[in-house]
């Protein structure tokens, strides 16, 4: 073995030792944890806005929602909502010899199923079911963005193979914010395929367009 391989060597295991390191790291400080539970929470009336807080039940992963879902979207939550209409005002007679105005019994509540739903490319829905018959519609404005894009990889490394030198090189990336920092080391040949190997290193900076 060559002095110059074995300096090859010697940089590379130096550089995979770097990066397992940093992988390493990197996984100890932001490796992905199971997110707590989502408690249960008791029904609140808000007085101050005339709406209610609904109850919310203990997170369940199993549950099953009954509305539709659009093929590759992804519950987020389900449940349901009673309405119950108030009753009608009777109306106050303009004369003794006016007959007031007969009222409607009381209608009966109304429960409305719905789902909160993430579409494949992010963006949530919301989804509602009445009874049978029952025709809903609505709308709906999102007020919060959508959520950030999923992170890109903090390392990249890989191998290569230089056919006409017959050589190796090794390279890492790291991604820190938009800027993409590289360090790599390669073999080197004098004339390609028959010449002395020697060592070449290569430092790069690169940014996301």
């Amino acid at each position: 073995m060559t002095w110059a391989t074995m300096k090859f060597y010697v940089l590379a295991a130096c550089l995979l030792l770097a990066f397992g390191l940093g992988l390493g790291l990197g996984w100890k400080l932001y490796h992905p944890t199971t997110p707590p539970l989502v408690p249960a929470a008791p029904e609140v009336i808000l007085p101050n806005h005339g709406g209610t807080e609904i109850e919310r039940k203990e997170q369940d992963p199993t549950a099953k929602p009954t509305t539709g879902i659009p093929s590759g979207a992804t519950v987020e939550h389900t449940g349901s909502v009673t309405i119950t209409p108030a009753p009608p005002s009777t109306p106050t007679p303009a004369s003794p010899a006016v007959t007031p105005t007969v009222t409607c019994p009381p209608c009966p509540p109304l429960t409305i199923n719905w789902s909160l739903v993430r579409l494949k490319g992010g963006n949530e829905r919301m989804i509602f079911k009445g009874p049978d018959g029952t025709d809903i519609t609505g709308v709906d404005v999102p007020v919060h963005p959508a959520g950030p894009p999923p992170p890109l990889p903090k390392w990249t490394a890989f191998a290569s193979y230089y056919i006409r030198e017959r050589t190796y090189g090794i390279t890492a990336l790291k991604t820190t914010g938009p800027f993409i920092l590289g360090l790599g080391i390669k073999q080197s040949r004098a004339e390609f395929g028959a010449g002395k190997v020697s060592i070449d290193g290569a430092i790069s900076l690169g940014i996301h367009l």
